[in-house]
């Protein structure tokens, strides 16, 4: 009766190795970049589909050489350093600094990026056209010190999910 389980554990595994692929690459020493997800997770009925999304693109940019800091955890991040002092105090002290009309997104996120030595800003969005029941993705790549934005736009694809890795390769220098 023991021997059940790991007998099914061997098998689980032999089974489950049929799929297996591996995939070798430095770690990311290039450009340090800011990623943040501008979908509205909260209402959104494939909220598991787009994190997958999500997860697919961070690593082709870190498979890239980008190094990926992900805006959520740059939130958090700031948040856990505030100690053991009243949290709530803290909040209502930064609530009394900041209205969101004084201070557009964007600046919201250069100052996250500049903060923690970013060099890009990334932004990325979600949609969807119901009609053609596919996903397309906005990307908006922010290269801080040239204050300049490009617009990526492309349908989804599982096969290639960044589908111009060249091109975000120039944005380093080169690969």
């Amino acid at each position: 009766m023991k021997l059940l389980p790991i007998v099914l554990f061997l098998f689980s595994c032999i089974h489950s190795s049929r799929g297996f692929k591996e995939v070798h690459y430095s770690i990311p020493k290039g450009n340090k970049v800011l990623f943040i997800h501008l979908s509205n997770f909260g209402i959104s009925d494939s909220y598991s589909e787009a994190k997958e999304i999500n997860l697919l693109i961070l690593d082709e940019l870190e498979q890239s050489g980008f190094q990926v800091v992900l805006g959520d955890l740059v939130t958090e991040e700031s948040l856990s350093s505030i100690g053991d002092s009243d949290h709530l105090e803290v909040f209502q002290n930064k609530l009394k600094e900041f209205t969101p009309s004084e201070k557009p997104r964007i600046q919201i996120w250069l100052e996250q990026a500049e903060k923690i030595g970013a060099s890009d800003l990334v932004l990325l969005r979600h949609s969807a056209n119901l009609e053609f029941k596919s996903k397309s993705l906005r990307m908006f790549w922010i290269r801080i010190s040239k204050k300049e934005i490009i617009r990526l736009d492309w349908p989804f694809d599982l096969k290639e999910p960044l589908p111009f890795r060249e091109k975000l390769l120039e944005f380093q220098g080169g690969k």
